[in-house]
């Protein structure tokens, strides 16, 4: 790898590692200002409606996970 290659490569991953840095500040910032109850009360119609469309299965998950690696699915 040739002295400017390697160069560019470190500038490049200098950038990224700020940029990571600022996004994490903006991140925290974002979250500390969000309103928790008002996100609740955004999702609370979806959340009614998901319980009202589930359709709860009789097998669980891993019974049915073990019957395709076994090969009987």
């Amino acid at each position: 790898m040739k002295d400017s290659e390697k160069t560019d490569m470190l500038e490049w991953i200098n950038c990224w590692k700020e940029a990571g840095a600022v996004m994490a500040r903006i991140r925290r910032d974002e979250l500390s200002r969000v309103d928790v109850q008002q996100a609740i009360e955004n999702l609370d119609d979806a959340f009614e409606s998901a319980l009202l469309h589930y359709h709860n299965r009789h097998k669980s998950g891993l019974i049915e996970l073990q019957a395709w690696l076994a090969g009987t699915h």
